[in-house]
Order: structure tokens, then C-alpha cells, then sequence
């Protein structure tokens, strides 16, 4: 079956703005495989059934001080625990935030595939985002 494996990147001396409930954008994708692509609009879709573990990591920067989170979504719901979080003490604070979780797409008749996003919950500068996809089991 091989390797079934893609990665999301944003990477830049220029931080993206994101403002509370968008999604981070990601400005490089490697994949080596159809099962999973992005959508040109932050999406990251996962065109075939089966579960994928998904390991993303965000370097932001506050607009404001107070307490920021990241969340992954699939299909605009939010996943359970596929959020992290920080304080920020002061605007321009960096705060580097991990999500590591499994998703799975159930074969179906109206097309098996999901979309997954990340989105902060208030606005926020992305210096890094990096988002690893694996499928783990055609189950």
C-alpha cells in the first residue's frame, strides 16, 4: 500500500494575521499521495476512509494580551480535544502551541472525506504553522 503522508506549511519572516475564527493558511504542501491534499484555503482534505493521525504544531504571536487558542475542525466541527492554548502576558508575545490527535473518515455513499482546518479563537500572527498527516490504518 506504501506511505501514505502529507505536510502543511507556513513559514515566514512576515507573520500571517488570522483573525479569530479563520483559518491559518499554509503557503507549502508536500504530499505524495491523493488521499490527502489541501483545498488552496486552509483546508487539509482527507479523500479516502480510514483513520489518520494528524501532528501540527502553530508559532503565534498575540495582538492583545489574554488567552488565545488554536482549534482543529473537521468538517466545520470542532474536534474533541483538538484544541491548545496559551496566556499571553503583552501583545507581540509568541507562544508556540502543539495539537496531536487521530481523525477517522467513514466510508459513505455521499463521498468518504473530511476537511480539516485550524482556526484561533482571536485574532493572531502565525510565524510557523506546520501540519504533519499520516494515514494510520485503512480501517
Amino acid at each position: 500500500m506504501g506511505c501514505k503522508i502529507a505536510r502543511f506549511i507556513y513559514d515566514s519572516d512576515t507573520a500571517q494575521a488570522v483573525a479569530a475564527g479563520q483559518n491559518i493558511l499554509f503557503s507549502n504542501v508536500v504530499s505524495k499521495t491523493r488521499s490527502i491534499q489541501g483545498n488552496g484555503s486552509g483546508g487539509i482534505q482527507l479523500k479516502t476512509p480510514g483513520t489518520y493521525r494528524v501532528i501540527s504544531s502553530f508559532t503565534i504571536d498575540a495582538t492583545a494580551a489574554g488567552a488565545v487558542s488554536v482549534q482543529m475542525s473537521k468538517n466545520n466541527v470542532a474536534a474533541t480535544g483538538g484544541r491548545a492554548g496559551a496566556t499571553m502576558a503583552a501583545a507581540g508575545d509568541i507562544a508556540t502551541l502543539s495539537i496531536v490527535d487521530y481523525v477517522t473518515v467513514l466510508p459513505g455513499a455521499s463521498g468518504s472525506y473530511a476537511t480539516l482546518t485550524f482556526s484561533p479563537d482571536s485574532g493572531v500572527g502565525v510565524r510557523t504553522a506546520s501540519v504533519l498527516v499520516e494515514k494510520a490504518c485503512s480501517c
